[in-house]
């Protein structure tokens, strides 16, 4: 039975992880800064990783890591088996698993991946990583964004000096 004060734990937990993943991505933060935030306020073990599970940021300790591995979530290669975890926990050892889409507009663009070491992760905490998997997308179309726009300007210089409509003379 959850007890007023579980109820309000997990509200606190909850607002503390909104507030700091806000002040994350206005100062211009990345992946693993809200992949630590997740990680403390939580404490999870937290890997966010592509859709076929290549790690791209981490706070995630070396025995969580082991456990993954110890649990056949790891291939050889180090890919995070997402496949594996679905939408459901995944028992490893003592603790659990848990593995969230990153979504946004339609397009899936990540996982969010949370681990447990010495039990279950909650329907709060779950709660509480799907914020931060929003938090996550909003961050990756911002950065998809930003790519898209250097890409184009790179490609209109060069364009640009192949058909020597830039001033050459300037760069040396």
């Amino acid at each position: 039975m959850i007890t007023h004060d579980d109820a309000s734990a997990a509200l606190a937990r909850v607002d503390a992880l909104h507030t700091g993943l806000t002040q994350i991505v206005l100062e211009g933060g990345n992946l693993d800064g809200i992949a630590a935030e997740v990680a403390r306020v939580l404490d999870v073990g937290v890997l966010f990783t592509s859709t076929d599970g290549r790690e791209r940021a981490a706070a995630l300790p070396d025995d969580l890591r082991e456990g993954l591995a110890t649990g056949d979530l790891v291939d050889h290669t180090g890919r995070m088996r997402v496949e594996r975890i679905g939408d459901d926990a995944v028992r490893v050892g003592t603790g659990e698993v848990r593995c969230l889409r990153v979504v946004a507009g339609g397009a899936d663009l990540a996982r969010l991946v949370c681990v447990r070491a010495g039990g279950p992760i909650s329907s709060d905490d779950v709660h509480a990583m799907e914020r931060a998997a929003a938090v996550a997308a909003l961050l990756i179309t911002r950065e998809e964004a930003v790519t898209a726009v250097e890409n184009k300007y790179q490609g209109d210089f060069l364009r640009d000096v192949f058909l020597r409509r830039a001033h050459l003379r300037r760069f040396g």
